[in-house]
């Protein structure tokens, strides 16, 4: 058995419960709740991954508008 190293550039969608946020607020609304989308983040990878080494390198996050204008169109 090996031991490899990933490092994927992924994207996923995550349903949160966000206090005061709903689909059309402001981005910068959105970001302040950055510590617990992060937080939400990595216990789901952990759940899917369960080695203890893991490094995010950078994390980006926003509201899924796609959904919003499939409903609207």
């Amino acid at each position: 058995m090996v031991r490899l190293k990933i490092a994927p550039d992924i994207e996923f969608n995550l349903e949160l419960e966000l206090k005061g946020i709903t689909m059309n607020s402001r981005d910068h609304d959105v970001q302040q709740h950055k510590k617990e989308v992060y937080d939400a983040f990595v216990a789901r990878l952990r759940k899917a991954f369960a080695e203890d080494e893991m490094r995010i390198d950078t994390f980006e996050f926003a509201l899924d508008t796609a959904e919003v204008l499939e409903t609207v169109g």
